[in-house]
């Protein structure tokens, strides 16, 4: 009687092994039904490596090997364990296969930076961008502490073709259209305002435009917002043009005051390629050469504050009217 009880329980668990789902049971599915990879696009600076991971579903299965591949290796080689190398500029499709012909894609892009002594390369996926460094120190007057601005405006403006000096902005006639005193007359101020003028984000804007590069003042913002669309014009390779602050983060700042510098590369994790206008005070406790150590988010949520109060008059009538950013290009 005990043995045929014992039978019986048997063929019951028999019963409810054959039943149950083939993902339970990793003897009952030889090869996977789909693959996915951990990541669908990338970019990375030229001799950075990134691992991708290929996720089986369902995940017990008997056949697991993947076979790696990329459509451009001058761009990114992959070996056989997903691991990827950035070996150039443009872009590369990674791609993981199963032993059953499951695919799935990264799309990679590799970017890069050569610095000279008058000139920075970046190269994205987008194409090559050269860009001037122009010093914010040109001449004495108030132009050291508060000419930031301007002298973006000139390092951002000549990648575009568009090489007018920090001095030639500033100093330029007024009846110049790439002139500051041209900008703050149309927007309805006196030209002896253009000192107060260059340190705000509408005068940069409105410079640029005249110069007749696109661009777009983005003046209050959530940080969630700003780093969607800057990272999305850095991924697109054209430059943003940053007002950062002075507030002090872990006890250290990124300016001594109210600064601009051009962003001009990113990073997968979010590092940041910047130009600092030569001879302005930019804490490199943060930084190194022209690679930031901060990451877009920590960079918008601890050192951009948007604009406020007069921002958009002709000048603006204190430093809480001088944040925000300028989508340039």
């Amino acid at each position: 009687m005990k043995n045929g009880k014992r039978m019986g329980l048997i063929a019951v668990f028999l019963l409810f092994l054959i039943f149950l789902p083939g993902d339970r049971v990793s003897a009952a599915v030889k090869y996977p039904k789909s693959v996915r990879l951990n990541k669908k696009s990338a970019t990375l600076m030229v001799g950075k490596t990134l691992r991708l991971k290929a996720r089986l579903s369902p995940s017990r299965v008997k056949r697991k090997r993947i076979s790696w591949s990329s459509d451009n290796t001058a761009v990114a080689v992959v070996d056989g364990s997903g691991r990827v190398t950035v070996t150039g500029c443009g872009t590369a499709r990674i791609t993981a296969v199963t032993g059953n012909g499951k695919r799935a894609v990264c799309v990679v892009k590799g970017t890069s930076y050569t610095v000279g002594k008058s000139k920075i390369t970046v190269m994205t996926q987008a194409g090559k961008r050269v860009y001037r460094r122009y010093s914010q120190t040109a001449y004495r007057g108030y132009y050291p502490s508060y000419g930031c601005v301007t002298t973006a405006v000139s390092i951002a403006a000549s990648a575009y073709g568009k090489s007018y000096t920090p001095k030639e902005i500033h100093k330029g006639k007024a009846s110049k259209p790439y002139s500051e005193g041209y900008a703050v007359r149309q927007m309805g101020g006196s030209t002896a305002l253009t000192d107060k003028a260059a340190i705000s984000v509408r005068t940069a804007s409105q410079i640029l435009s005249n110069l007749g590069i696109a661009n777009q003042a983005v003046y209050t913002f959530t940080p969630e917002e700003a780093i969607a669309q800057i990272s999305a014009h850095l991924k697109s390779g054209r430059p943003v043009i940053a007002k950062v602050n002075n507030k002090k983060v872990g006890g250290v700042r990124l300016a001594n005051g109210h600064h601009a510098i051009v962003l001009v590369g990113m990073e997968e994790s979010g590092r940041l390629t910047f130009i600092n206008p030569v001879g302005a005070k930019v804490n490199y406790a943060h930084g190194s050469g022209n690679t930031c150590r901060l990451t877009l988010d920590e960079l918008v949520r601890h050192h951009m504050s948007p604009a406020s109060g007069n921002y958009l008059g002709p000048y603006v009538t204190g430093l809480s009217g001088a944040g925000g950013y300028i989508l340039v290009g």
